[in-house]
């Protein structure tokens, strides 16, 4: 299966970009600057989902997109949301128990 899985979103933000970068407004000329490496992070989720790159040859881009710490920000909230989970688990348990 080839191209296609995200509708080829990312070509929609790449001209978004386009358009911000090249604004009279310095707001929209640095916001689309900041976005601008999420293009090539999107166009890599959509290869890898279509089929055409193979699972994780992604996670260059999204960490070139998302900056130094991002997947460990990631992973704390992660691990943080489990372990709410699991002592709400606990506290149930407790109270079955009596």
């Amino acid at each position: 299966m080839s191209g296609g899985a995200w509708d080829y979103a990312y070509l929609q933000v790449d001209d978004i970009v386009d358009r911000l970068e090249t604004s009279k407004d310095p707001l929209r000329r640095a916001l689309g600057e900041a976005l601008r490496p999420f293009i090539a992070a999107l166009r890599d989720i959509e290869w890898v989902d279509s089929g055409d790159y193979s699972r994780g040859r992604e996670h260059d881009a999204i960490r070139a997109a998302l900056g130094e710490g991002a997947e460990e920000r990631a992973v704390a909230d992660t691990l943080a949301e489990a372990l709410t989970r699991a002592e709400a688990l606990t506290a149930q348990l407790r109270e079955l128990r009596g």
